[in-house]
This record gives structure tokens, sequence and C-alpha cells, in this order.
């Protein structure tokens, strides 16, 4: 283990009135509480002292996720600062547009690196893990256009520029169609507050794909773009980039573009799969859709799926929606069937609750979701129980 406690001593040297402590008190502290260099190094940049650290210790390592996620939220989160993201320290920066994973060593000669700008896996069977990616910074007057009275591009200067914009777009870390079964974990992506960046994304026909522990944050657009059958667990996603009108303008969804996007924390494209025991601290933003977002774009559907024992906080409209092929609730096409949803922590602080509550699903989904009890994350109380809608 690293000796981080030196380094920390400086935040408390005895003379602010906290208790003074030895560097080998320090150490021999997180040595008894078994964490790795990175999780040492997390939980003490979280703290003010190096007391408050050592309580953090004391509060988290006797925790397992599971009895983590009963206890209070400011803990629950505390948990996922500490067991997502990079397992090891990040120590060297790459830049690339992008970096492309044809191999595993491809992969693996990322761990303990930084890539300022995005990562293209294209092979099958990789993992990547224990790095981080950072979104480049995109020049302000990029997003600066002329739009009409519905927030499309006003004359061909504008279409020039918007249509400059959308190339930007893209996912921090892209699994190609052609790349089945790639695992990411312990990887930290900050979208660096652009509205042009997902955080993760598979491509339709990407298959296999296993997302978690996973820490994704600053995005303008989705944190995980997921295709079917994918499974997302135990990933912290946070502090997504909520719509400033006062720097951006008025917000305009319907052009649903990277100057208007659409921002969910995990939109399945084709299909459905599992999504469990995550943190999905949404903002409460105009831009911000759901915290999840079913719709069977290609029209292929999954005939089963789960979305239980997630937090789930914020979005303007709803912390999960289901969603025809046509983007609709009500118009025909693919649905998913076989959805268990449950055991969920739902957060009441959205505008979304006082006019339609927690739930939207589509007509086409009656008979075909169970609903099997969620509670609200303040006080536990039972979540009520929609009325399915009728085909």
């Amino acid at each position: 283990m690293v000796d981080v406690s030196n380094q920390m001593m400086s935040a408390d040297s005895g003379d602010n009135g906290q208790e003074s402590i030895s560097p080998s008190a320090v150490d021999a502290a997180l040595s008894a509480a078994g964490l790795n260099d990175a999780e040492a190094i997390a939980l003490f940049s979280s703290a003010t002292t190096v007391i408050d650290g050592l309580r953090l210790i004391n509060l988290v390592q006797p925790l397992t996720w599971e009895s983590a996620f009963e206890r209070p939220l400011h803990e629950l989160e505390t948990w996922f600062r500490v067991a997502c993201g990079s397992r090891v320290p990040i120590t060297d920066t790459i830049e690339a547009a992008p970096y492309t994973i044809a191999t595993q060593a491809d992969a693996d000669a990322l761990v303990g690196k930084r890539v300022i700008g995005w990562i293209d896996i294209t092979a099958s069977g990789i993992e990547l893990r224990d790095c981080a990616v950072l979104g480049a910074a995109i020049d302000p007057e990029a997003y600066v256009y002329d739009v009409d009275a519905n927030g499309w591009p006003s004359g061909q200067t504008a279409q020039d520029k918007r249509a400059a914009l959308n190339a930007m777009h893209r996912q921090l870390v892209m699994v190609e169609a052609a790349a089945s079964n790639a695992h990411i974990h312990h990887i930290q992506i900050d979208g660096a507050g652009e509205r042009a960046y997902s955080g993760i994304g598979g491509a339709s026909y990407a298959t296999g794909l296993v997302v978690d522990h996973c820490d994704i944050a600053a995005c303008g657009d989705d944190a995980i773009k997921a295709p079917i059958g994918a499974v997302i667990e135990r990933n912290y996603i946070h502090d997504m980039l909520a719509w400033d009108a006062a720097a951006y303008g008025p917000y305009y969804g319907a052009p649903n573009d990277v100057r208007y996007p659409h921002m969910d924390g995990i939109q399945f494209v084709r299909g459905y799969g599992v999504v469990q025991e995550n943190w999905l601290g949404m903002p409460a933003s105009a831009n911000c859709t759901s915290a999840v977002i079913v719709r069977p774009d290609t029209g292929q559907a999954s005939d089963t799926g789960a979305f239980q024992r997630n937090y789930v906080a914020g979005s303007n409209n709803y912390p999960i929606q289901f969603i025809t092929q046509n983007g609709t609730l009500t118009n025909p096409g693919a649905v998913n069937t076989g959805i268990v949803i449950g055991g969920n922590r739902i957060s009441r602080d959205y505008s979304g609750y006082a006019d339609h509550g927690p739930y939207s699903l589509a007509t086409q989904y009656a008979d075909t979701i169970t609903l099997d009890g969620d509670t609200w994350a303040d006080d536990g109380s039972a979540v009520p129980v929609p009325q399915l809608p009728q085909r």
C-alpha cells in the first residue's frame, strides 16, 4: 500500500483544534480496513482532515453493498464514491481522438492512464478497466448559431454550424457493433461539462456488454447508451450536465441535437437488459428526460429484463420510462416484455411527481411488466403502484 498518510497529515497538523494522529496510526488503520491505494485516496480526498478520513473508513469499510443500500443516502453515496472508478492511481495522460482498442494489449496499456479524447473498442472480448477518460474541451463558439422560434437552425450558415457541431457528438467509450462481450469496469468518465458527450455507448448490435463499477459524470448526453442484453450494475452516475439557461439560452428539445440534447442516465436503444444496484443521480433539468429510458429504436425487443435495487433521483420527467419503437406512449411498435421493476429507492424531488408519478408505461406494455415494490428514498414508504395501461 502506498503511504498516503504523510501527504494527508498537512490537513491535520494538530494546531487547528483537531485531534492529532501519527502517520503510522493512519497506515495501520488503512491496512486493517483492507483498502487498496485508490480506495484510501478516494476516501481521504473527500475528507477535510485525517480524522475525518478515518471516520469515513470506519463508516464505509464494514458495509457491503447490500447493507449500504439500506443506510442514509449520504452513506450509500459514499459507498459508490469508494467502490467505483479506477482502483489504481491515474499517473499518466494520453491525448487520443480516438484511442483504438483492437486487442486486449491495447486495453491493458491504459491501466493507470487518462485518455483526453475518447476510446473506440473494435474487437470482441475486451476487458477495459482501471483507467480514466476526459472529454476534450470544445470551443464554446461551436454551440452558437441562429435558431428560429422552435430551436432549429436559421439560415445556411446556421445549418452548417449545426452539422459541424453534431459531428462532434460521441460516446467517450464506444463499443462498436462488431465488438461483442466487452466488459467495462472500474473506469472514470468525465464529460468535461460538454453537451456533445455521452459516457459509454454500445452500438445497437454490440451484444454481451457488461458495465460495472464505473464513475460517470459531467456528460451532456446519456451516461450509458446500452444495446440489447446489456448488464449495467453498481455504477455511480452523478453530476450530469444540467441545462444552464443563463449561459446557453432557452432550451428547445425538438431538435434533439448536440446543442439541445435529451439526457438520460441509461438509454436502451435496442431491446432491454439488466439495470441493477446503480446510483442514478440525475438533475431535475429541462434537458433531462429520464434516469432510465427504454425504447427499442431498431424494432428488436427483449422478453426478459430487470430494473431493481437502484437509487434513482432527478430527471425532469420520469425515473424510468418505457416507450414504443416509435417513441410514443400510444402508437404501435416493438415493445419489451418480461421486465421486473422493484426494490428501488426513488427520490421525490423532481418536477414530474406532482403530475404523473414515477413510472411511464406505454399502452403496449400492459401485462408485460411486473411492479414488485419500490420505496421513496426519503422515508422508506411504498411507492404507489400505478394502474397499468390497458391495451
